[in-house]
């Protein structure tokens, strides 16, 4: 099933790969493969499937696809599709222009279709459509629920090697050298980029606003999605760039001259090299599953298939944390302390949350005084700070208590000096009229009546 053997950390340009010292072996070369929440599936060259555990290697199963001729028809691409309406299916594009539909669960066949006039080349989900590009020079898209196909989209002029879909856009690279970008919506061509010159376009890679389109020149051209306007190209390989995938903040780059070029994913740099694969053509890369680091399987020359880690740390999410049972890493011989001591350091502030939840105050005094190493605890600090976070909202009604009693007294003020306003109008208005009167009773002047008899 598998061979164990050890390893040693392998040592190229800038950086140190830590290699698994897991390799699997298969009756032919894998040429695709993807990945489902429990499994992952590789595609053999002799037209048969194998799928194994994510997490162990351990076959699970294996199949030819359908009911079909399995040495005249060959499987080229395949793809795990996720939809809400009929859950996770396994879509698989056919050297005779079919597509099938897999159960991810049950590994039964749930559909068939054939739209190509050629081979299936690539396929891209995003949105509740699936896209599939052929051999026919079209660009399929199709509804994932049910695998109808809404429509096919027509420009290029060879065939149509590499696909990604995401958000209203479709970005297809094609051996008419070119990549376009498309409208999901209209199905219209927006944008062709020709930068890779006469070099046929083989794989597709985004990262951030831009892609990453490699050529069988063994160039891999960094450019703007929105615009089509290339702002790098790198120099990845001396042959044909067969697989770009995006890992944490690297892009790996494999190539038909049995190297893995390593780039930073936000400078576009050459970091390093992995070339430990005695020169075997690199098929493709997948980044399988993240456990405090990356795993990574790559199809390697004829028959094998390297697995191996990425030493970049990022923190389990929630929907990883059933990978963290540690069966990937007891199953080598490599031991993993660093992650063992991260386990008990968790298992150390459990405790120590626990010990709070239940004592209080008392209960952390007891513990900063049993152990000087207690004092550095997060729990503890944590604690602390929130003490410190109580003690300020103390003084923050304290002093909103404060301020409401000013705000009383000062409406109590500008009451009373109303008051003393409307007191002292009054006034005025009386002294005003007591002058009034006092002014006519001086300007009245006497008047002499005359009587006649």
């Amino acid at each position: 099933m598998y061979t164990t053997t050890a390893k040693q950390p392998t040592v190229v340009g800038e950086r140190a790969f830590s290699m698994s010292e897991k390799v699997l072996t298969f009756p032919s070369a894998v040429t695709s493969m993807t990945v489902t929440p429990d499994h992952v599936w590789l595609v053999m060259s002799d037209g048969g499937v194998q799928i194994r555990d994510v997490s162990t290697t351990e076959l699970v199963h294996c199949f030819a696809s359908a009911s079909r001729p399995r040495r005249v028809v060959r499987i080229w691409s395949i793809l795990a599709v996720p939809d809400p309406a009929v859950g996770l299916q396994v879509w698989m594009g056919l050297s005779n222009g079919a597509v099938e539909v897999y159960d991810a669960q049950t590994f039964g066949v749930l559909r068939q279709q054939t739209k190509h006039a050629g081979g299936v080349y690539c396929l891209a989900e995003f949105g509740g459509y699936v896209y599939s590009g052929s051999s026919d020079f079209k660009i399929g898209q199709w509804y994932a629920a049910d695998a109808r196909l809404v429509r096919m989209l027509h420009g290029h002029s060879n065939y149509v090697r590499c696909l990604y879909a995401e958000g209203n856009a479709v970005v297809s690279g094609s051996d008419d050298c070119t990549v376009r970008v498309w409208d999901v919506g209209s199905g219209d061509a927006q944008l062709t980029g020709r930068f890779h010159d006469r070099s046929a376009v083989s794989a597709l890679c985004r990262v951030g606003i831009t892609m990453w389109s490699g050529d069988d020149s063994g160039r891999v051209v960094v450019w703007r999605l929105d615009t089509c306007e290339a702002l790098h190209i790198l120099q990845a390989h001396s042959g044909r760039v067969s697989s770009l995938k995006k890992v944490g903040s690297r892009v790996y780059s494999g190539g038909a001259d049995g190297v893995i070029a390593v780039f930073d994913a936000e400078e576009g740099r050459l970091l390093s090299h992995v070339n430990n694969h005695n020169g075997a053509r690199i098929g493709c890369l997948h980044c399988v599953w993240e456990c405090s680091r990356y795993n990574v399987w790559a199809a390697v020359g004829e028959k094998l298939v390297q697995c191996w880690h990425q030493d970049e740390y990022r923190p389990s999410t929630q929907e990883q944390e059933r990978v963290n049972d540690m069966r990937w890493y007891y199953s080598t011989v490599q031991s993993h302390h660093e992650n063992n001591r991260r386990l008990l350091r968790q298992q150390a502030e459990l405790s120590d949350l626990l010990t709070l939840a239940s004592g209080g105050d008392a209960a952390v005094q007891k513990m900063l005084a049993a152990s000087e190493e207690m004092k550095q605890s997060s729990i503890v600090k944590c604690w602390l700070l929130q003490q410190k976070i109580h003690e300020a909202e103390k003084k923050v009604q304290e002093l909103r208590g404060l301020n409401s009693s000013m705000e009383v007294d000062i409406l109590s003020r500008k009451r009373n000096l109303e008051a003393i306003k409307g007191f002292l109008q009054q006034t005025l208005d009386a002294v005003q009229n007591i002058r009034t009167h006092a002014l006519r009773s001086r300007t009245t002047v006497p008047v002499n009546t005359t009587n006649t008899v």
